[in-house]
Parts: C-alpha cells; sequence; structure tokens
C-alpha cells in the first residue's frame, strides 16, 4: 500500500513538473520574427557577414540555417544559437538563401526567410579585421648575438601585402620605431641593431582590411 501510494505521489509529482514547464515556456508557435540584415535580395561586397533578426521574448534558442544555390544546393551553415545574431565568412560566391525561427521547449515559430548575393570578385576582399598573423622567426624573447636577423611569419592567403615594424624597446612610442616596410612576401632580413630589448610586429593587408599586429619580443646582446 505504501508502495502505492509512493507512486501515485511520484506521477503527481512529474504532472505538476510538466504542468509548470508548459506555464513557463508559452506557445510561440502563432508567433513570428523578421529577418533584419542582409536585406532581402541585397548584394554583399563581403565575405565577412553578420545576420541578425528580431528576437521574441518567450524564445529560448534559434534555428539558423544558411544556402547556397550556386550549381546545386549546399548547407553552409544549420546551427541553433541563443542570440539574435550570427558571424559567418562566405566561402563561395553566388546565390544565398537564410531562414531562421524561434524556439521554446514547447514549440517554435515558422521560418522567416531572407536572400542575398555575393559576386565573385568579393571573394578578393575578405575582412582580415579577426585574423592576427602567426610569428615564425625570431622567437619570442630570443637572447641573441646577431648583426642581422630573418623575420618570417605565415602566409595569409588573402592578404596582399605585410607591415613589419621593428622597435627598441618597444612601441609604446612612435618614436621608438627604427624600421617600417610594406611588403608582398612573408619574410624580411633587418641588421641595424644596437645591444637591449627591441620588438617587431606584423600585420596583414588587403584592398578592403587589415588584421591586428602580432608582436614579439628579442634581445639583442653585444
Amino acid at each position: 500500500m505504501k508502495e502505492l501510494k509512493l507512486i501515485i505521489n511520484i506521477a503527481c509529482f512529474i504532472c505538476l513538473f510538466a504542468a509548470c514547464e508548459t506555464i513557463f515556456d508559452p506557445d510561440i508557435e502563432e508567433q513570428s520574427i523578421e529577418t533584419v540584415a542582409p536585406e532581402n535580395e541585397s548584394e554583399i561586397s563581403e565575405n565577412l557577414i553578420r545576420f541578425t533578426w528580431t528576437g521574441l521574448e518567450d524564445a529560448e534558442d534559434y534555428h539558423f540555417q544558411l544556402f547556397n544555390y550556386t550549381g546545386g544546393t549546399t548547407t553552409e551553415m544549420d546551427t541553433t544559437v541563443s542570440d539574435t545574431s550570427v558571424l559567418l565568412i562566405a566561402e563561395s560566391y553566388g546565390d544565398y538563401v537564410w531562414r531562421v525561427r524561434a524556439e521554446n521547449e514547447v514549440s517554435e515559430t515558422a521560418y522567416v526567410y531572407s536572400s542575398f548575393f555575393v559576386p565573385n570578385d568579393s571573394l578578393l576582399n575578405i575582412n582580415l579585421s579577426n585574423e592576427i598573423p602567426v610569428l615564425l622567426s625570431p622567437q619570442d624573447s630570443l637572447e641573441v648575438i646577431a648583426d642581422s636577423l630573418d623575420f618570417i611569419w605565415v602566409t595569409i592567403e588573402e592578404a596582399s601585402s605585410y607591415q613589419i615594424e621593428i622597435a627598441k624597446p618597444d612601441f609604446s612610442n612612435s618614436s621608438n620605431i627604427l624600421y617600417t616596410n610594406l611588403l608582398s612576401e612573408n619574410n624580411y632580413t633587418w641588421g641595424e641593431f644596437t645591444s637591449g630589448f627591441h620588438q617587431w610586429r606584423v600585420k596583414a593587408i588587403n584592398e578592403s582590411s587589415e588584421s591586428t599586429y602580432a608582436t614579439r619580443t628579442f634581445f639583442i646582446i653585444e
């Protein structure tokens, strides 16, 4: 008998919990959201694209999908996020369609759709603002006796040039800069050093953007 009462109590608790879940997660099936950016049927001149849409107070997540319809249908992204935006790089040109819906534990809205076009020449202008060059040599905190040093970094495919700067002892003041140059290659040799601490840094550049500087320190021994 006691076991039966216990089972009934557990069942009642589960039902009460489910009811509370329903109370706290309203049905949003009849509600709707709207796409904000990119605007429908727009042309995007950069590859770094932020997708935004309006939110719902009763939504917990948003299901976002991006499709490329050039030469067939390709799913470029399929993800669920809690924010009302997604940031990504479009790696292919052509016609795109994106859609998004709001969701919670008990229901979901209908998808809303928007389209845009990425021209082929925009692939040459990928936004570098989130990139940081990878420096290879000289290594950070190197102590060395040398008349000259080879400065080498990893090539960034979307960069058309690199800005290299060398300073003593650091870049805290522009008057500390000993050397600056714009290069097309990912290496350079320089050698007008005096003993003491130095820093070198590199940033990548293309026609529409530039990266953050990557910086390293080294010490020249007499």
